[in-house]
């Protein structure tokens, strides 16, 4: 647990290294605001299992969304306020809030249904499942109570269907009685239209204002121009009267109708509020898995030492979409205690210098790193830094001291295995001085256990490096020709600032170059002269290897491609040369049952025609046509890969394939075109005698298929699909859930199904199953 002090440092580094901005673009992959929320509250987590469990729960939904498409929340809006007046029992919910809490009941079934039926291959997506309670006794209750629109249905209870069957009996004899007062021939100049309506839920006529002395009425409005005035005759008083009161039972009876409702749903509160929370967790977690597919994001691999980021991305710079972002390596071996990282301004020292502690940090809040596959990180529980400007005028803080009290409250609390990152260690002051300094810095973090990555131009500090095994020198290259930063990073070797290449770049004067290069040469001893040859060389041996490295991997790439297509090649011509002795089979066994029964005179032996034919195709090809698979015991449940179905084997023959069945049907398959799932009892079959059977091109069927978030231009071909193989594979209904949204998605859906050959009827959904939300299609039968 922190300390104050502690708190501030670490939560000051976690700032300077972006964290809340790469939280921010996570976050906009979230479908809900609850989910964005979430993501952007995030903490990085201390316990190293559950940063393990993050990732690996990322990892799973960003394969289910690549093959199965994203979950989608529709119902998950802000609720807490909502859910917290709950906590006052005399809080009675209207009819829009618990709308809004039927709304989430139906995104929780939704959910919890999509997760109970994952394959095995998601466990911790199956087990996510367990955290939702199903509430679709509630979701009922609420559905019989209120339409789609809010509105409270006529038949909610039975007394307020009984209320409304006697306010409808009464305001029928008032229209009656008011349609014999408009239509009286003595009154009809008074009458100003054949019209009755409603002023104050009272019945009322339109009359010309000289009505009085003709018919005596109550007047409750005038039209806007004065010449009609809306009157209630005395003779429909005492009905009017009548539908008011029942009126105002009816409002107490809905009342006690909400106020049950609202009961039903507190007593449920704590579980909404747990679906609700594992809701906004999945959302938010898919957003990571998102975020990650649409950042090609890698999960790395968690070690205990060192770090080895390749090819890594600024999460910022790729967000900006300003240029291309230049992929760069960060390592720190495990024998390095210390990174010293030199060379040009803007040639992506600092950049270098935050991957290395924001990718820890990104690990750690479940986010996946935007790197290649291979890399390595230590998820460092407790990283510090001093990165930026930290010159404070007010408080009369120069520069200088600013980043030695920043260090200062860094040596208040390292210990080993921290990770520390210094950005120009000791600028800001005279050179000499700095680098003694940043020299001793470096000296007491080595001593005291923590990791280090430093930026600086100070030559002495690079020399340092030099002379020590366990620091690293590391420059940021500088391409000779151009004279302008490649971002990539050179290891091993001290890097130059190019402050007289740069001034010459911007065009001060030859002479003025010339004298600078010569008093750096005498200053350095002709090294730096040295180390720009000894960077040449390397950067031409690096120039190399990335061309063999290119090369190389175009090579392989076309090597597989070859053997892919010679593989398809010689799988194609085998399926075909099985299918043709297939046709061969049936041939010869219609010839051998003409000869039996005499229609035809024994020639040529049949087999031996089919032996030829065989051996023949096997010579052309040089495979064996059938591959040697040991058979399925009898029993055996089997997957048949080719159409999609599970089976149980029902007898084994002798020419290498099996029946199985699925349910009243028996397909003959290849044992090569099985899986086996569990085994049998291990008897196998030797029966010659053959089962009728077929071999029938199943589809994979669906039950129901879910648009949702889709345009009616990519979910239409969805629909006929799943149409398509519900009709073949003979299944009696198909639910299409659309939502209900702005109806438009359903309106369009309903028009295509009127028109489609193979729909035999469809309707809405009943209210336990999605209502307008849904469509439920009856195809025709085959």
């Amino acid at each position: 647990m922190y300390d104050d002090s502690l708190h501030d440092v670490i939560s000051e580094s976690t700032a300077a290294l972006e964290i809340p901005g790469v939280l921010e673009e996570v976050a906009a992959y979230a479908m809900s605001t609850p989910g964005k929320n979430e993501v952007l509250s995030a903490e990085p987590q201390e316990d190293l299992e559950t940063v393990r469990f993050y990732l690996d729960f990322v990892s799973e939904l960003k394969e289910l969304i690549s093959i199965d498409g994203e979950f989608h929340f529709p119902g998950l809006i802000p609720m807490d306020r909502l859910l917290v007046r709950l906590d006052d029992p005399s809080v009675i919910l209207d009819s829009e809030e618990i709308l809004a809490i039927s709304d989430l009941l139906y995104t929780i079934d939704i959910t919890l249904r999509r997760l109970r039926s994952l394959e095995d291959r998601y466990p911790l997506l199956r087990d996510h499942a367990e955290k939702i309670v199903p509430l679709n006794e509630i979701r009922g209750r609420i559905l019989k109570v209120l339409d789609e629109q809010g509105q409270v249905r006529p038949d909610a209870s039975p007394g307020l269907q009984e209320i409304r069957n006697r306010t409808r009996s009464v305001r029928d004899r008032i229209r009656k009685r008011l349609e014999r007062t408009v239509q009286d021939q003595e009154l009809s100049r008074i009458v100003q239209e054949d019209y009755i309506t409603l002023r104050n839920d009272r019945y009322v006529i339109l009359l010309r204002p000289e009505f009085k002395g003709l018919l005596e009425g109550i007047v409750h409005d005038h039209s806007r121009s004065g010449a009609s005035v809306y009157v209630e005759p005395l003779h429909v008083v005492e009905f009017n009267n009548q539908v008011a009161s029942l009126l105002d039972e009816e409002r107490v009876e809905i009342r006690r109708i909400f106020q049950e409702l609202t009961g039903h749903i507190r007593s449920a509160r704590e579980e909404i509020l747990q679906d609700l929370a594992a809701l906004v967790w999945l959302d938010a977690f898919q957003a990571r898995a998102r975020y990650a597919a649409a950042t090609k994001s890698i999960p790395p691999i968690l070690v205990n030492e060192g770090f080895s980021i390749l090819g890594a991305r600024h999460p910022l710079l790729l967000a900006s979409l300003e240029s291309e972002v230049v992929p760069m390596d960060v390592v720190q071996a495990p024998e390095t205690l210390a990174t010293v990282i030199s060379g040009a301004n803007m040639g992506g020292k600092t950049v270098a210098l935050k991957i290395a502690g924001l990718f820890p940090l990104m690990v750690r809040c479940g986010i996946m790193v935007p790197a290649r596959e291979g890399t390595r990180i230590t998820p460092f529980m407790r990283i510090m830094a001093d990165i930026g400007e930290e010159q404070d005028i007010r408080g009369r803080v120069s520069s200088f001291s600013g980043h030695v009290l920043k260090i200062k409250s860094i040596f208040d609390h390292v210990r080993p295995g921290d990770l520390v990152l210094l950005d120009e260690l000791g600028g800001a002051t005279d050179p000499d001085e700095g680098s003694a300094l940043a020299m001793a810095i470096l000296d007491e973090l080595i001593a005291r256990g923590a990791r280090t990555v430093v930026t600086t131009h100070l030559t002495h500090l690079k020399a340092y490096a030099l002379s020590r095994t366990d620091v690293k020198n590391v420059s940021v290259e500088f391409h000779s020709v151009t004279l302008k930063p490649t971002y990539k990073l050179l290891y091993d070797l001290p890097g130059e600032s190019h402050a007289v290449v740069t001034a010459e770049r911007l065009g001060l004067p030859d002479r003025i170059i010339t004298a600078a290069r010569n008093y750096l040469d005498r200053s350095a001893g002709g090294s730096s002269q040295l180390l720009e040859s000894l960077r040449i060389k390397l950067s031409e041996i690096e120039t190399l290897r990335d061309s063999l490295e290119r090369k190389g991997t175009a090579l392989q790439a076309e090597l597989d491609d070859v053997r892919s297509r010679r593989e398809d090649l010689i799988e194609g011509l085998r399926r075909e040369a099985v299918e043709l002795m297939r046709k061969a089979e049936k041939e010869i066994t219609d010839l051998q049952i003409s000869l039996k029964s005499g229609k035809l005179k024994s020639g040529r032996e049949p087999r031996q025609a089919l032996y030829n034919i065989r051996q023949d195709l096997q010579e052309k090809l040089g495979t064996p046509l059938n591959r040697e698979v040991a058979p399925p015991d009898v029993g055996s449940r089997v997957k048949i890969k080719s159409l999609g179905r599970e089976g149980i084997v029902k007898n084994i023959l002798d020419n290498g394939r099996v029946d199985v069945t699925f349910g009243r049907v028996t397909v003959r398959a290849d044992t090569e075109d099985l899986i086996v799932l569990d085994s049998g009892s291990g008897k196998k079959s030797s029966s010659k005698m053959e089962r009728i059977g077929v071999d029938i091109p199943f589809a994979n069927p669906q039950w129901e298929v879910n648009v949702i978030g889709h345009r009616t231009d990519d979910a239409i071909p969805l629909v006929d699909k799943a149409l398509n193989e519900a009709v073949l594979s003979g299944l009696p209904s198909l639910v299409i859930i659309h939502g209900r949204g702005t109806g438009r998605l359903k309106a369009a859906i309903r028009e295509y199904l009127a028109q489609h050959a193979l729909v035999k009827d469809f309707q809405p959904g009943d209210p336990q199953s999605g209502g307008e939300g849904v469509t439920v299609v009856t195809p025709i039968s085959e």
